[in-house]
Order: C-alpha cells, then structure tokens, then sequence
C-alpha cells in the first residue's frame, strides 16, 4: 500500500488516498490486465485517530477509533486520485462522489525532518 497524492486537511480531518497494487488473486482473467485497488483515509489531524465509525452496522455501539475506521474501499479501481476539497464542507472524493464534513477551514499539510544543525 502506497500513498500517491497529496493529502488535503480539512476542520481538523487529513484525506488522503492510497493505492493497493492487484494480488495474485486479482489474476482471474487474461484477458482484462488487474488495476489495484484505491482507499480513502480520513484520520484526526492532532492524533491519526479514525474519526467515523465506517462499520456502523456490524458495531452501532461502538465509537470510532478501531483501525479499520480510518480507511475506506473506493468505488473506482486503479490508482486513486487527490481528494479536492469543494468550501464551505464538502470534498470530492477519488471515486467522483461528493461527501459533506463540517467545518470551513482548509490549509495545506506537510511533514518534513528537521536536522540538527550541530551534527
């Protein structure tokens, strides 16, 4: 699993996407090459934590923060795509569907490695 694009932050909530390459299991026809699969992350910003309960049915009182939460299957195959976000609340996902968070803050996220400059 790799993460290909650019991650947007959202009111507090990281989006990003991350590609699954096929399987041996993929393989089953010849004829139609495998594509891989894409997920969709939505994690807090200030801890990674899931912040949606994605298995709702199969756990309705369980709040969210299982690791499984934090990720869901795209509807689209292949490598996915950046999430883009559509102000005030709403993002369009990799898959070309609209989804609604609240908030209206948006600010570009990034990590990097600081050197000590004594070494």
């Amino acid at each position: 699993e790799k993460s290909l694009a650019s991650p947007v932050t959202l009111s507090g909530i990281v989006f990003f996407t991350s590609f699954l390459p096929p399987g041996s299991t993929d393989l089953d026809d010849a004829c139609v090459p495998p594509e891989g699969q894409g997920r969709l992350y939505a994690v807090g910003l200030a801890e990674g934590n899931a912040l949606v309960n994605r298995d709702r049915p199969i756990d309705e009182q369980e709040s969210p923060g299982d690791p499984e939460d934090r990720w869901e299957k795209l509807a689209s195959a292949g490598i996915p795509a950046e999430v883009v976000s559509l102000p005030p609340k709403f993002i369009l996902r990799p898959d070309l569907t609209v989804q609604e968070y609240p908030g209206r803050q948006r600010w570009r996220t990034f990590w990097y490695k600081e050197e000590d400059p004594g070494q």
